[in-house]
C-alpha cells in the first residue's frame, strides 16, 4: 500500500522521539516531541534559532556539538549517533541519545537529528552497575553487621530511599537491627500484624501502593511525616525467611516494576552474604572447639602420662628401697622392676602408636603367654573373681608380640575399672579354621548405646582421667595384624570385647 505524504508529515510529528532538521546549526523544523522536550509552545518558538542557545547542552557539550557539526559540513561525517547530557527547563538533569545523518535541504546539506530520552534506561544502567559493585562488597563482608551497612548504603545511594530498615527473624519475632530515619519498633511478634510479617510469613515480596487501604499496616515512624506507599522483600536462605528489607515512601505509587526487581536482586545477595558468614562463622567455631579439644587433649596426656606412670614409678621406687636396706631381698624384686619398666614403656608406645603407627614387628608367639603377661601386670582387686578358661595351653601365631599384649592388658583393665564394687572378669577362646578368637567378658554396667558409637575416637573417654587412647590403640594393632575387635554391650548386664587374632 502507497502511503501518501500527508501520513508521512503524521508519522513524524508524532513520533516519540524528536525530530529535528539543522542546517548550519539553525533550527528547520521540529516535531511536536521535540518542541515539549524544549519547553516551546509552539513550532516558531523553535524556527530559526541556533540550536545551541536553547538551553539544553551544557557549555561542554557546546563545543562537542559545533567539532561534530563541523567535521559533519567537511563531510568527515555523514552519519552517527551520540549521547550527552542536557538540563531541562524544570532543573531535571536527563541523557539524550541524537542520531544525526545528513539529508539534503533546499540546495544544502542539512542534518537530521533523531533524539530519544535515555535518562530511563541510563539510571537502570547506573543503578545496575552500582548493585553490581554493592555485590562485590556484600561478598567482602566479614560480619552480619557489614552486610547490613552494605545493603543500608545501597537502598539509600541507588534508589534514592531515607526510610528503611532492616529485620532479622530470630525466636518468632522479627528483630530490627538498623535502619535509615527513626523507628520506634524494634521487634515485631511474628503472630502479630504488619505487612512486614506477611512478607516474612508468605516468603514473599510486598508492594503496597497505598498504605491507607491496607489493613495491615502498622506505622512506625517517629516523625510527623507519614508513610503512604511500602516494600518489603524477604531474604531467603534455602527457601526460609532469614531477614527482610522494609522500604517507605511518603508518596503513594513510589515503587517501579523495575525498582522491585532491583531490590529482589539486592535480597538475594544480602542472603548469599548472610549464609557465607554463617558458614564462616561456624567454620571458626569447629576450628575453635578443634583447638580446645587438642588442648583438652594435651590436658588428658599429662594426666594418662602422671597416672599410668605413677604405679611403676612406685613400684620401681619401694623396689629400690628395698634393695637399699636389704640388699639380700634383691632377687625377690627384680621380677617386680622389670614388669613395672615393661608397663611404663608399653604405655609410652600405646601413645606414640596412635600419633605414629608403625608397621607390626610379627613374630612366631605363644599367644596363651602373651594373654598371660598381660594378666601379670594387670592389678585385679580381689573382690572381682577371675574365670580364666585360656589359662592353660600352647598356640603359636604370627603377631606382633608387644602390641597384642598391650591390647590384652587394655581391655582387662576397662573391665577392671568398669566393676568398682566387684563382679566377674571371665576370659575365654575358641579356635577356628583361620583365627583364634578370645573373649572377655565382664559383669559391669555395660556401655550405653550414644557412647558405643564413639567407642574407638582418640581421646574419648567416660573415665575422667583417661586419655581416651585405649580401645583406639587396640583397634588399630589388632587390625594391623590382620585381626579385628568387636564390642557387645548391654546397659545393666555388662560387656563382652571379642579379639580374632589370624593363626
Amino acid at each position: 500500500m502507497k502511503i501518501d505524504l500527508e501520513t508521512y508529515r503524521e508519522i513524524v510529528e508524532n513520533s516519540a522521539d524528536a525530530i529535528m532538521i539543522l542546517v548550519d546549526l539553525k533550527i528547520v523544523f521540529a516535531n511536536k516531541t521535540a518542541l515539549q522536550i524544549y519547553g516551546a509552545d509552539k513550532p516558531e518558538d523553535m524556527i530559526g534559532r541556533d540550536a545551541l542557545s536553547i538551553g539544553l547542552l551544557t557549555r561542554v557539550e557546546h563545543g562537542r556539538t559545533q567539532e561534530l557539526e563541523m567535521k559533519r559540513i567537511s563531510g568527515d561525517l555523514s552519519h552517527g549517533i551520540f549521547e550527552f547530557p542536557a538540563t531541562m527547563k524544570d532543573g531535571r538533569k536527563a541523557v539524550f541519545e541524537a542520531s544525526i545523518s545528513n539529508i539534503p535541504f533546499n540546495d544544502k546539506i542539512g542534518a537530521l537529528c533523531i533524539i530519544r530520552d535515555i535518562t530511563q534506561r541510563k539510571d537502570s544502567e547506573n543503578r545496575l552497575n552500582s548493585l553490581h559493585e554493592s555485590t562485590a562488597l556484600l561478598g567482602q563482608a566479614a560480619t552480619r553487621e557489614q552486610a547490613v551497612d552494605i545493603v543500608l548504603d545501597t537502598i539509600q545511594s541507588i534508589f534514592g530511599k531515607n526510610y528503611a530498615a532492616i529485620g532479622f527473624v530470630e525466636d518468632n519475632r522479627l528483630i530490627f537491627r538498623k535502619g535509615l530515619g527513626k523507628n520506634f519498633y524494634t521487634e515485631l511478634p511474628l503472630d502479630g500484624p504488619g505487612i512486614t510479617i506477611r512478607a516474612v510469613k508468605t516468603g514473599k515480596t510486598q508492594v503496597v501502593n497505598d498504605l491507607t487501604k491496607d489493613p495491615d499496616y502498622v506505622d512506625g515512624r517517629l516523625s510527623d511525616a507519614k508513610s503512604l506507599s511500602e516494600l518489603d522483600v524477604p531474604v531467603l536462605v534455602d527457601d526460609v525467611p532469614v531477614a527482610l528489607i522494609t522500604i517507605e515512601e511518603e508518596k503513594p505509587d513510589s515503587f517501579s516494576v523495575e525498582e522491585v526487581q532491583l531490590v529482589e536482586i539486592l535480597a538475594n545477595h544480602f542472603a548469599s552474604a548472610l549464609e557465607r558468614i554463617r558458614h564462616h562463622s561456624d567454620l571458626m567455631k569447629m576450628r575453635e572447639d578443634h583447638i580446645i579439644e587438642l588442648v583438652g587433649g594435651m590436658d588428658k596426656i599429662c594426666l594418662r602420662v602422671q597416672e599410668d606412670l605413677k604405679g611403676p614409678l612406685g613400684t620401681i621406687r619401694n623396689s629400690s628401697f628395698i634393695i637399699r636396706h636389704n640388699p639380700e631381698l634383691s632377687k625377690e624384686v627384680v621380677d617386680n622392676i622389670d614388669n613395672s619398666v615393661e608397663l611404663m614403656t608399653n604405655t609410652l608406645e600405646e601413645m606414640k602408636e596412635i600419633t605414629s603407627p608403625t608397621k607390626p614387628e610379627k613374630a612366631i608367639t605363644d599367644i596363651f603367654a602373651v594373654l598371660q603377661g598381660a594378666l601379670d601386670i594387670t592389678y585385679i582387686p580381689r573382690k572381682i573373681k577371675l574365670v580364666n578358661e585360656s589359662e592353660n595351653g600352647f598356640l603359636a601365631i604370627n603377631v606382633d608380640k608387644e602390641k597384642i599384649q598391650r591390647v590384652f592388658f587394655n581391655v582387662i583393665t576397662n573391665a577392671v575399672e568398669a566393676m568398682p564394687d566387684g563382679g566377674t572378669l571371665h576370659i575365654s577362646h575358641e579356635t577356628q579354621d583361620m583365627f583364634v578368637e578370645f573373649k572377655i567378658k565382664d559383669t559391669g554396667p555395660g556401655i550405653p548405646p550414644d557412647v558405643m558409637d564413639r567407642i574407638y575416637d582418640p581421646f574419648y573417654s567416660m573415665k575422667p582421667k583417661s586419655l581416651g587412647l585405649g580401645l583406639s590403640f587396640c583397634k588399630l594393632a589388632v587390625e594391623s595384624t590382620g585381626g579385628k575387635i568387636s564390642i557387645d554391650s548391654k546397659v545393666g548386664e555388662g560387656t563382652t570385647v571379642s579379639i580374632s587374632l589370624p593363626k
